[in-house]
């Protein structure tokens, strides 16, 4: 190969992976970002105001803040109650659904089909933790983070 040759086949690899980092950057900042941003909408809903947020931008008095906080308390333990209610609910459904299908199955796979929802069961367990886990770490970061109310105390 002469020097020439080289040199142009050096310079071209140089050109073809700066083209690949090029599209690639591309790629992560404005498709895959926008991915992102769309799970994330689509996973997390819209908060609900906080007191806080309320006090803030409907410039509550502070006897209106007492007010709503006696309504978000009252209904907490509605919401609680209710709760608890479908959670017993779903696992009732749940169990009625593994009999269902149990009924179907062979003395067998009824042995590898309990197998398989322990499995389950199990990485549920592990994910619950998990997210507990992350909770917990956040949990800090976010109290730094609230603005003083106006009227508060701190």
């Amino acid at each position: 190969m002469t020097d020439k040759t080289k040199s142009f086949v050096v310079i071209s690899l140089i050109v073809v992976f700066a083209v690949g980092v090029l599209c690639g950057v591309f790629l992560d900042k404005n498709v895959l970002e926008q991915k992102r941003h769309q799970r994330a909408r689509r996973k997390r809903p819209e908060p609900f105001p906080t007191l806080e947020t309320m006090a803030r931008e409907l410039d509550l008095k502070p006897d209106q803040q007492a007010r709503i906080e006696t309504v978000f308390q009252a209904n907490h333990e509605r919401l609680k109650t209710m709760h608890h209610e479908l959670r017993r609910r779903f696992s009732d459904l749940r169990t009625q659904l593994l009999d269902e299908i149990k009924d179907v199955l062979t003395p067998d796979q009824i042995e590898k089909f309990d197998a398989m929802i322990a499995v389950y069961h199990a990485r549920n367990e592990e994910r619950r933790k998990k997210e507990e886990e992350r909770k917990k770490k956040e949990a800090p970061r976010q109290e730094k983070q609230k603005p003083p109310v106006e009227g508060e105390k701190k």
